[in-house]
């Protein structure tokens, strides 16, 4: 992948705890007050949108078809080379890293836009796998890109991160609120 640089990793990485930051602080508001649920509901599909807009940049708009179909269904074929020869193969890691990174908003943001269905976990998996597995055979048809196994085991690890920083965030905003409720006099 092409999209990034080694300096873009901070930015991503500022970007992801600002965000995880906001949905903290949108979840304590909207289990304070029962009226802000709907409001809070449509910032995470904005956000959401607004997400699957820089995705679709990332992994088309900024690449520039090769003509050449490369597919790589090994799985874990990074991880076995990522120590080839004696050597740590940064760019191998960087591409990994980077992958699960992308990931994260998406499983945090489509968990908080269906949190209150009872499938939606297996609804952000799902999204996840399907968003990827097209992401891949659409990089393989027109050639921009490798298509691998490794990016839908790195893009799944990345929502499922996402998944579980969402409830983190979830559960420290619920009992933030539990707390100033049981302080009031």
């Amino acid at each position: 992948m092409q999209w990034y640089r080694v300096s873009s990793i901070p930015v991503l990485l500022a970007v992801l705890l600002f965000g995880m930051t906001a949905i903290l602080l949108l979840e304590a508001a909207s289990s304070r007050r029962a009226g802000l649920r709907r409001p809070v509901q449509w910032l995470y599909i904005l956000a959401l949108a607004v997400y699957f807009a820089v995705y679709l940049y990332l992994t088309f708009l900024s690449r520039k078809p090769s003509g050449q179909h490369r597919l790589r269904l090994m799985p874990f074929y990074g991880l076995m080379h990522l120590f080839e020869g004696g050597v740590f193969h940064l760019k191998i890691f960087r591409e990994a890293f980077l992958n699960i990174i992308l990931y994260v908003p998406f499983g945090t943001l489509t968990l908080a836009v269906f949190h209150e269905h009872p499938h939606a976990v297996r609804i952000t998996v799902l999204s996840a796998m399907a968003c990827t597995l097209l992401t891949e055979a659409a990089q393989y048809v027109f050639g921009m890109g490798l298509a691998e196994t490794d990016d839908l085991i790195h893009n799944l690890l990345g929502a499922l991160m996402g998944m579980l920083g969402f409830y983190a965030v979830h559960s420290a905003g619920s009992a933030l609120w539990d707390s100033k409720k049981s302080v009031r006099i």
